[in-house]
């Protein structure tokens, strides 16, 4: 009996799964470093200043010695929303990270079989990303949230860009 090989969609749900496996203790981590400043000290963000974030800088506050010319509203509004399920408890901003990061491990999968590698190829790769240890500090520190989302955007881009030049057959 031959061997039926695994869908796509199978294939990125298990590798979802690996990179939320691997990176859940982080659910249960403080805040740390910049998160503070990025998110309790952060006016918009703590005030819900959902129409002020769109021209806000990334960093301001009392404690903002200076500014660092950053513009990530992006950011802002998905720390805000956070900040609206549960204020200055933690727990939440790092499930938002991990599922951030599953997302973008599985968009690594479906980017590799749009340029053409092989399913094994594409999954292997993927599999690494999940769990490449370069990825702590952006899922393990909210204020890494910008990173989750600029790969997110530049992955959902690539697979724009790839299945544009080489559609999916059917």
């Amino acid at each position: 009996m031959p061997v039926r090989p695994l869908s796509l969609a199978f294939r990125a749900a298990l590798i979802a799964a690996l990179a939320t496996l691997f990176y859940a203790r982080t659910i249960d981590f403080a805040f740390a470093y910049d998160d503070d400043l990025v998110v309790l000290r952060n006016p918009a963000v703590t005030g819900h200043a959902w129409g002020a974030i769109a021209t806000a800088p990334y960093h301001q506050g009392p404690d903002v010695r200076t500014p660092s010319g950053l513009y990530r509203p992006l950011t802002l509004w998905s720390l805000a929303a956070n900040h609206v399920l549960s204020a200055d408890r933690p727990w939440s901003y790092h499930l938002a990270n991990v599922l951030l990061h599953a997302a973008a491990a599985a968009l690594v999968l479906v980017c590799g079989e749009a340029v053409g590698l092989s399913a094994l190829a594409a999954t292997a790769g993927a599999a690494v990303f999940a769990i490449h240890p370069v990825h702590v500090e952006a899922v393990a520190n909210v204020s890494g949230r910008a990173e989750l989302l600029a790969t997110l955007g530049f992955l959902g881009s690539f697979l724009a860009f790839a299945r544009c030049r080489n559609p999916p057959a059917g």
